[in-house]
């Protein structure tokens, strides 16, 4: 998989040759002139003037454009717009500062005060031309339409949003994407209103019993549920049932939202929606979207596959009508979003503003109402006729959008040079065209419906139409604008046949500016009672609102973070630098108090060479200096791979995404023995797969090896400063904490086993009595969630209920329910946010690089804690009422691991951070062990056979299996064993030295092997596992009975450390114990339940064909085993198993 590079560093890399050329051309003519001409130019002079060719070349390339186009403008008998006075950065600071607090197109209107209609405003590389002339916006949009396109600035900076979909795409592409949808919106389409009134009902019963309780409503947010179900059910035939989630509480009573609405699949996509229209690090985002409309496409292009070769029925939604035409996901994904923009956000924006004008003009409440009972009735469902009739509500839908328009600004850029009416921009020019701006008459600013009824309409719009364009207009005019109208229109009189006496809550809205109230008024901000923003939509600023999760910082946080790969580079550029400042002061001092004279050539490659030349000696010096240590300890140093740094990482990233897992380290083991070293771009790494190694750095020599700074920061991200991820006194302090509570006693209580689990199989016989293959591993994984919740945090969160997913040709019948559970988003950002990890541990120390504009990680945890938060905050409340109550904390025993955590901490992040870290143990090992286990069930039929007698004997038929009865499964614990062996949940791990360290020889007389300080130490317990000259000949066979015979005696008795599934020494896992009895309870429940376990052939991802060419193991895969932090299946463990007869029993 090729490395994504960002955004920004791509646009560094693009520049270079631009600000590069200018110098090199100027050093190389005064090489010349110095080499050829003998001409002695200063080097004072050939520096400054190196330097300063750029800026020099783009003042003259400033100077000659305005040259060059006021020459041009004369010749078609025009000139250029007027430049505004204001420079590139005060523009960028003035729009900035305008999104966050001003009126939406402010500036804009405040510069045609002072320069006209249209004018020029400076960029750093190019200009700008502001207009709301409604002649040269009718030349931009219909009569020169073919001189304008969106143009590659606007096209790269929408990109990561919105893709190549209808509203960033340009000439075929764009004419492709609208020969799709047109066709599709056809009055007989966009009348069938069942979907609005379906809707509208649910949004107001949601409205009602918010009102009963006395609490205010968010609006805004009520009408983009109606809006998003709307949309999506009448484009793509699949309600995504936001209105489901409910509404928030004001924020003086946020504590009341439950945490449904919160973890609600809508929620984290509207949210994720919304932010990626406000910030920079829209690819994460977009991510989140795609998720959520990618069942969406799956279903569709399943259901195309199924009727080929049957007679197309006719496309009841747009999407199906898309399909016909392209079965490319990519340009699929970027329609929906799009669209969804357009359905979603228009009506929206519409509908949030007609509530606010409602508000604040009781009188035209009442006339409205007036003409809805007239036409409709009180309670009638409008019809398209009554629409047509409704002449007051559209002029008030019409005044509403001429002074709220939901796009309030647009952008266009000249593909050539154009002559506007009266005004000139020049070629390749963006054009602005401010709609909001667009106002006739002298009461333009007051809101009056009735100038769309009255002389006004004839005075101003009939002779001129482009001074009214809230849905753009020619060529690109919005295909949606009646469904936005038809949708709006319903929704208003559903709204008004129910409600009255619409008033703004004071203490929610966030104001507006006080300077506006000072105005005067004929400015319409001096009349506003609540503050719109805009995005690529108009919006209301509401108080938290527009503070989504998936994307909010640590409110400890009072300043902007720097991204990791900016943080990495302002870290490292004094060590580049100061060796090049230095050569060059130095030979410069040569020449100017030493009397040398040093060539210019030898002063320029000197200082651009003298960091790599140094990097040289620092590692030769440092290979010497090891060299000599080790001697000194009558050691030698690993053998170093002989790969490049970049092969290394690319062979390390490939064993990540689609080889074996951790395959790059065995391979060199094979090629330089069990114990080496590989270089990275700035750092080296020891790798070993000796038992006597890993020994040593987790028990023997426990206080020589740390996480270390590396790893921690690697980490940091998903883990924070929890138990996995610290050293030192912040791990003995978790570990304190933690240990007191993993006793026998607790351990052993298998209430919370037995009541998951029987959900669990109770969900997998049901689907197998559909037919279908069940997902294993997707099964466990949820089982073990909730009863690892259940026992740590004293409350389940109920994963189960979500239900079970269907194979992917039968992708269509998994109920929204479960796509939409509140545990899959918990789910999907904990596995990305592992993954993310574990690609950073691939690239060392240059992960940052990789994360140059954002860390990538934070937004998934971000998700996480938003699911963990409820859980701390039960606990800390718990706490304090405890303690209210005085109660002797003595006596008082703790029922589950976070009651006993907040004895010892209230810090919220400690306890965050300690939540996810137990998360990873209590979730992921387990479901790693169960489901290899099944796996292993599936090849060898004989052992499942042997297992299902012991149970029998041991536990019976039926009963729940008890302590007793695990300590005397002897054959069961052996191949538990002997599933860790070859699939250990936590395949590869490392410390770092904190000092220099002898490892001893493995073997009497071999030389013992010296590790520098500081140095990463990789250990994998798969493939030591795995050895043969450990394990015997028939290591890589899978026979639970080599813990048993007497392999055990001869193999791992007199060498334990072969075998570490869950590490080993002082941070051996806690929850060892733990995770035996979960897997061993659900594999005897599994086996009185089930058998004949097979692999579903259709649904899981098969092994690489070059697999055939590895080991014996890899060989017989039968799955493609991956990694992140654990171990785990792609794309799932798909099985199918019988039911056991009453006569097998």
């Amino acid at each position: 998989m090729g490395l994504t590079l960002p955004r920004g560093l791509v646009y560094l890399v693009r520049l270079i040759p631009y600000f590069a050329a200018p110098s090199a051309a100027v050093y190389l003519a005064f090489r010349v002139a110095n080499d050829q001409f003998d001409i002695l130019v200063p080097t004072w002079a050939v520096i400054s003037l190196t330097l300063f060719a750029r800026p020099l070349l783009f003042f003259a390339e400033s100077e000659w454009s305005k040259v060059a186009n006021k020459r041009r403008a004369a010749a078609h008998g025009a000139v250029l717009p007027p430049m505004i006075k204001e420079g590139a950065f005060e523009l960028i600071k003035i729009f900035g500062e305008n999104m966050r607090t001003g009126h939406p197109a402010e500036p804009i209107r405040k510069w045609t005060e002072v320069y006209g209609h249209t004018f020029r405003m400076p960029l750093l590389t190019s200009n700008l031309v502001a207009t709301d002339e409604p002649e040269h916006i009718k030349a931009i949009l219909a009569t020169q339409f073919d001189g304008f396109d969106k143009g590659p600035t606007f096209r790269d900076q929408m990109n990561s949003l919105l893709g190549v979909g209808v509203f960033n795409a340009d000439g075929d592409m764009w004419k492709f994407h609208r020969s799709m949808t047109r066709p599709f919106f056809t009055r007989e389409r966009i009348s069938d209103f069942e979907i609005y009134d379906r809707n509208a009902d649910a949004s107001l019963k949601l409205a009602k019993a918010r009102l009963a309780e006395g609490y205010s409503i968010d609006f805004q947010d009520l009408v983009s549920r109606f809006t998003l179900d709307s949309a999506t059910e009448f484009l793509f035939g699949y309600n995504v049932d936001s209105l489901s989630a409910g509404i928030p509480y004001p924020p003086a009573h946020a504590d009341l939202t439950p945490a449904s609405f919160r973890t609600h699949s809508s929620t984290v996509f509207t949210k994720a929606f919304t932010e990626a229209q406000l910030q920079d690090s829209i690819h994460p985002l977009r991510k989140i979207m795609d998720r959520y409309t990618e069942p969406v496409i799956r279903e569709g292009l399943e259901k195309r596959a199924a009727e080929k070769g049957e007679k197309m029925e006719e496309e009841s939604t747009l999407l199906e009508h898309l399909l016909k035409h392209t079965q490319d996901q990519q340009i699929l994904k970027d329609e929906l979003v799009n669209l969804l923009v357009a359905g979603r956000d228009t009506t929206m924006c519409l509908l949030t503003f007609s509530t606010y004008m409602l508000a604040e003009h009781p009188d035209i409440e009442r006339r409205l109402r007036q003409e809805i009972y007239e036409k409709i009735g009180p309670n009638g469902m409008p019809t398209y006729d009554n629409m047509r009739e409704l002449k007051f509500v559209r002029a008030f839908l019409n005044e509403v959008l001429r002074l709220y328009p939901p796009v309030p600004a647009n952008v266009r850029t000249t593909t050539r040079e154009v002559v506007l009416p009266a005004k000139r921009p020049g070629p390749s020019t963006p054009s602005s065209t401010p709609i909001a701006a667009l106002t006739s008459g002298p009461d333009a600013h007051k809101f009056d419906p009735d100038r769309f009824l009255d002389e006004r309409v004839h005075k101003y719009l009939t002779p001129n139409p482009f001074i009214f364009c809230p849905f753009n207009a020619g060529p690109r005019i919005c295909l949606g604008q009646q469904f936005a109208y038809h949708e709006a229109t319903f929704y208003l009189i559903r709204l008004l046949q129910q409600f009255t006496g619409f008033t703004l809550d004071s203490a929610t809205n966030k104001p507006p500016p006080e300077a506006w109230a000072s105005l005067g008024p004929l400015d319409r901000k001096s009349v506003e009672k609540i503050h719109p923003l805009s995005h690529l939509t108009l919006y209301v600023s509401i108080k938290g609102r527009m503070v989504p999760f998936i994307s909010a910082q640590d409110p400890r946080a009072c300043i902007m973070e720097i991204p990791p790969g900016f943080r990495y580079f302002l870290r490292h550029l004094p060590s580049f630098l100061a060796p090049s400042v230095g050569v060059y002061f130095a030979l410069k001092a040569l020449n100017d108090f030493a009397g040398f004279n040093v060539p210019q050539w030898l002063i320029v490659t000197s200082t651009v060479l003298a960091k790599p030349i140094l990097l040289i000696m620092q590692i030769e010096y440092a290979d010497f200096r090891d060299n000599r240590r080790a001697a000194a300890h009558g050691a030698v140093r690993p053998p170093v791979v002989k790969d490049s740094p970049i092969t290394t990482i690319r062979k390390t990233m490939k064993s990540f995404t689609t080889g074996y897992p951790a395959e790059s380290l065995l391979e060199w083991a094979q090629q330089y023995g069990n114990s080496y070293m590989f270089n990275l771009v700035t750092s080296s790494s020891f790798v070993t797969l000796e038992p006597d190694h890993v020994k040593a750095i987790l028990a023997t020599q426990f206080d020589s090896f740390v996480k270390g700074p590396r790893f921690l920061l690697q980490a940091n991200s998903l883990l924070g400063s929890g138990v996995f991820n610290a050293d030192g006194e912040l791990w003995k302090f978790h570990r304190s904490m933690t240990r007191p509570f993993f006793t026998r006693e607790r351990i052993s209580d298998f209430e919370i086993y037995d009541r998951n689990c029987d959900i669990s199989l109770g969900q997998a016989r049901t689907r197998l009595r559909e037919g279908y293959p069940i997902e294993f591993q997707d099964l466990v994984s949820r089982f073990t969630l909730d009863s690892a919740t259940e026992f740590l945090f004293g409350q389940s969160v109920g994963s189960l209920s979500a239900g079970i997913s269907y194979p992917t040709y039968a992708a269509h019948k998994t109920p929204d329910s479960f796509y939409g559970h509140p545990s899959r988003v918990f789910v999907s950002a904990f596995t990305e946010g592992q993954h993310l990890t574990s690609m950073r541990f691939g690239l060392g120390d240059e992960w940052q690089i990789a994360e140059f504009l954002g860390d990538k990680i934070k937004p998934l945890r971000m998700v996480i804690d938003e699911f963990t938060k409820p859980l701390m905050k039960a606990a800390l409340e718990k706490r304090e009422k405890d303690l209210r109550k005085k109660a002797d904390e003595k006596n008082v025993e703790e029922d589950n691991l976070l009651a006993h955590l907040v004895k010892h901490t209230q810090d919220e992040k400690i306890l965050k951070d300690e939540l996810v870290n137990l998360l990873v143990a209590g979730r992921d090992t387990t479901m790693t062990l169960l489901t290899f286990s099944v796996y292993m069930l599936s090849q060898h039929p004989d052992i499942e056979h042997r297992l299902r007698q012991e149970v029998f004997e041991k536990v019976g038929i039926t009963a729940a299996p008890t302590y007793e009865n695990m300590r005397e499964m002897k054959y069961v614990r052996a191949f538990l064993n002997e599933v860790l062996r070859l699939y250990p949940p936590v395949p590869v791990d490392g410390r770092t030295t904190n000092k220099e360290v002898v490892l001893h020889a493995k073997k009497p007389g071999q030389t013992p092997i010296y590790i520098p300080e500081n140095t990463n130490c990789i250990y994998s317990v798969m493939y030591m596992h795995r050895r043969t000259d450990l394990w015997g000949p028939d290591a890589l066979t899978f026979d639970p009975d080599r813990f048993l015979d007497e392999r055990l005696n001869k193999y791992l008795t007199p060498n334990p450390f072969i075998f570490c599934p869950f590490n080993a020494g002082p941070r051996i896992c806690l929850g060892q114990q733990f995770a035996y009895h979960e897997a061993t309870f659900y594999l005897v429940r599994l086996l009185q339940n089930f058998k004949d376990f097979k692999l579903d052939e259709t649904s899981n991802i098969r092994p690489p064909a070059e697999w055939s060419t590895r080991d014996s193991l890899t060989r017989a895969e039968k799955i493609h085993p991956g990694a992140h932090l654990t171990l785990y299946v792609k794309g799932g463990l798909w099985v199918t198993m019988k039911e056991l007869s009453s006569s097998e029993v």
